[in-house]
């Protein structure tokens, strides 16, 4: 089956985000995910939501994995190609020998939270390919809409995204005047 890179990319930067929303929690605040072109690379894609700083080095090569891993998933041996998986694997050399696992087990431990979270990182996905970029907010909710609930256990629904990107909207519109 032949996929279109929007589509591959989709799956990719979902997979990273949904994936440091599920080992970071709340600290992807105010970060992002994308599937535009993203000019400094070259490329489409981008997730801002990783960064080293979160202190928890384990938990970021979990989500530099994830791309790849997800698209995997998704596309087989076309994940191995991708240049963004690539990018993400270079990262993933600096930071491994911190986290006392060697690729193979940080890549097992990744397979298992991407299957774990897979309803997830399709929902947003697709979403993704709808809206071009999605803020952690928006990550956050559909992730959470795919369960049903929040961590706290209350419930999310599609109301929930539609009243939260309503408001963002009425927020950027003031912000314009």
């Amino acid at each position: 089956m032949s996929y279109t890179a929007e589509h591959l990319t989709a799956i990719h930067e979902a997979g990273h985000a949904v994936v440091a929303l599920r080992t970071y929690g709340q600290d992807i605040d105010g970060e992002s995910v994308s599937i535009n072109p993203n000019l400094t690379h070259g490329r489409l894609g981008k997730s801002s939501s990783l960064a080293a700083s979160y202190g928890d080095v384990e938990g970021y090569v979990l989500s530099l994995l994830a791309g790849y891993v997800a698209q995997r998933r998704t596309f087989g041996g076309e994940a191995e190609a991708s240049e963004g998986a690539r990018d993400d694997f270079e990262k993933v050399k600096e930071y491994l020998p911190f986290t006392g696992m060697n690729k193979a087990k940080a890549i097992e431990k990744t397979e298992e939270l991407v299957s774990k979270h897979w309803r997830e990182i399709e929902a947003v996905a697709e979403e993704l390919i709808k809206h071009r970029e999605l803020d952690a907010v928006e990550v956050s909710l559909i992730a959470d809409m795919t369960v049903g609930q929040d961590a706290e256990g209350m419930p999310v629904t599609v109301v929930d995204l539609e009243e939260y990107r309503a408001n963002k909207q009425r927020a950027l519109g003031r912000d314009l005047e």
